[in-house]
């Protein structure tokens, strides 16, 4: 890590100057990716000018000896099409659902998804469920090899063929999508800031358009990271419709449910996700669902805690993955959706929304954007403490449950059941200004801020790293 971001800067300079574009790519990529790993950088650092300059300015060095040369003679079916450049197209995450979705909007239209792969492997077999079977689309990732070999292959693409318009959803650390576009910046590119709990590259590039998804990022981006000309276009997901005949606590106790994969949930945080559910379930006598990959050592600490509290163990339910959550909510005959926490989740908690599920949030001890407060109706319940999660839980009766239910079913209705245009970011001001969030006190926050600095943490830390990055070596190598 260099001392200063200045210091990063002056030596990523040198190596532009002297033509070594490779590793000055892997620099600005190795960077991002210790301070997206570091917790205490986590919704407190969205962007950095310098570096988004930096890779504009490597991008613009690289093509150079590309521009004349690549171009080709352009298609006339190639007239009409939409290129979406994305790190990985991966299970979960937002952001293969929103390329699916804008796909599925234009089925006439021609698609070119373009993956970097720096982010690891894809699943594309994931992603072709999602797509309508008129759409026309195609999947191109770029070949193995080199940061800076990937990047002549992506800026060639982008010189030889016409288009409308380019997404850009890239994962935090990327540095070749980044670079790459800034070979066209007549053109019109839209940047998605899906990466928006972390430091991520793209943030302050300057000739795109720059869309944040949630009222928290809008917000964010505007009165923190100083970006004056965001949009903000709302998440939307089909409506689905409503289960009939819906009948709360039928079951004869509470039925709840989570969906997140470990990276919203194995999160060094005083509210451990493994130990307040079984608390939950000790509690109200119920039962619990989570849809989403966990780590075995999560698993563990679920089955052990459940032991420990004398709940039996098949009150807690394992779902790996789920085509629907909105479809599993109502299979279960879930009473009330728990977001996940400590990292909320934006299109789960939509989902559970639409399906006129009661949900229940995390006020996150420091972040809005964490806690996704603002994507619910106004005063919905939300808890900072496991006592107070468990004793709403414990308070909840069918009656409460219904008028939750059709509260969150018109909030849903209103904002996110139909593909919107882009808001002037004006007239969303309002929406944004609705809620309220509370940072917790000072000590709760230097508590928490003592206890990732101990030693055993670092070293933690320190192989998370080293396992990032042979993983990433091995999958671009190999």
């Amino acid at each position: 890590m260099p001392k200063s971001i200045n210091d990063l800067k002056q030596e990523v300079s040198v190596l532009i100057q002297k033509q070594r574009l490779n590793k000055a790519l892997c620099i600005i990529e190795n960077h991002v990716a210790c301070i997206v790993t570091n917790p205490l950088c986590t919704a407190n650092v969205f962007g950095s000018q310098v570096l988004d300059d930096l890779c504009q300015e490597i991008g613009l060095e690289n093509a150079k000896a590309l521009i004349g040369v690549s171009n080709s003679p352009i298609n006339a079916a190639e007239q009409d099409t939409f290129i979406y450049i994305a790190s990985k197209i991966q299970a979960s995450g937002g952001h293969t659902r929103l390329i699916a979705q804008l796909i599925n909007e234009r089925p006439n239209a021609q698609h070119l998804i373009i993956i970097t792969g720096i982010a690891g492997r894809s699943d594309i077999k994931y992603f072709n469920n999602f797509i309508s079977t008129s759409a026309h689309y195609a999947i191109q990732e770029l070949g193995k090899g080199s940061r800076i070999k990937k990047l002549t292959q992506l800026q060639n693409k982008l010189l030889s063929i016409s288009y409308t318009n380019i997404y850009l959803l890239n994962h935090h650390q990327d540095s070749i999508a980044v670079a790459a576009v800034a070979v066209v910046a007549d053109k019109k590119t839209i940047f998605y800031h899906h990466g928006d709990h972390h430091l991520s590259l793209g943030v302050h590039m300057k000739n795109v358009i720059h869309v944040d998804m949630h009222p928290m990022g809008f917000n964010t981006c505007r009165n923190q990271c100083g970006i004056t000309n965001n949009y903000y276009l709302p998440l939307f997901i089909q409506d689905r419709g409503v289960l009939e005949g819906r009948e709360f606590l039928k079951e004869g106790y509470l039925v709840t449910c989570t969906a997140a994969r470990a990276n919203k949930i194995e999160i060094p945080y005083f509210a451990q996700y493994t130990h307040v559910i079984p608390m939950l379930l000790k509690e109200t006598g119920g039962k619990h669902i989570h849809i989403g990959k966990l780590g075995w050592t999560a698993r563990l600490k679920i089955k052990f805690n459940l032991w420990r509290l004398c709940v039996d163990q098949k009150r807690f339910i394992y779902l790996p993955w789920s085509e629907s959550v909105w479809n599993t909510l109502g299979q279960y005959h879930v009473d009330a959706y728990i977001a996940s926490f400590p990292y909320g989740g934006g299109l789960t908690l939509i989902e559970a929304m639409g399906s006129a599920t009661p949900v229940i949030l995390h006020q996150h001890i420091y972040s809005d954007v964490l806690s996704g407060i603002a994507l619910a109706p106004l005063n919905t319940f939300h808890w900072r403490y496991p006592s107070d999660l468990l004793n709403y839980c414990k308070s909840l009766t069918s009656s409460i449950l219904e008028d939750q239910s059709i509260r969150v079913r018109a909030h849903y209705k209103q904002f996110y059941s139909n593909y919107q245009p882009y808001h002037d970011p004006t007239s969303c001001e309002s929406i944004v200004s609705k809620q309220n969030f509370l940072m917790a006190p000072q000590d709760e926050i230097a508590t928490w801020i003592d206890k990732q600095t101990t030693i055993t943490k670092q070293v933690k830390l320190f192989v998370r790293r080293v396992l990032l990055k042979a993983r990433a070596f091995i999958h671009n190598t190999f």
